[in-house]
């Protein structure tokens, strides 16, 4: 199971934006960059995943099926990062009463 941040109770039809640094060295942040959800719906769960994704030319890569979204950021190439290499952030949501899917 991935680690989350705590649940967090927001009222209906707010936006909720999600800031995501990938810390580097002294040089300041590898990647940076900020997703929005527009809409907050009643009984709904949302959720944001962050990862470094290769994406290799020639080669499509969907970090995620079923995502509401997804942004790539790039990266500031250095400590072992290239060009090919985004910060990737996908999001979804789940009604409050369907079952998590099984991990």
């Amino acid at each position: 199971m991935a680690p989350h941040s705590r649940w967090q109770p927001l009222p209906e039809g707010s936006r909720v934006d999600v800031d995501v640094t990938l810390l580097g060295d002294a040089d300041g942040p590898l990647a940076s960059g900020r997703i929005s959800i527009p809409r907050v719906e009643r009984d709904w769960f949302y959720e944001a995943q962050v990862q470094v994704v290769r994406f290799s030319p020639g080669v499509p890569f969907v970090p995620c099926m079923g995502c509401l979204g997804e942004a790539r950021f790039p990266v500031r190439q250095s400590a072992g990062l290239t060009a090919n290499d985004s910060l990737v952030v996908t999001w979804g949501a789940r009604h409050a009463l369907r079952p998590m899917p099984p991990a």
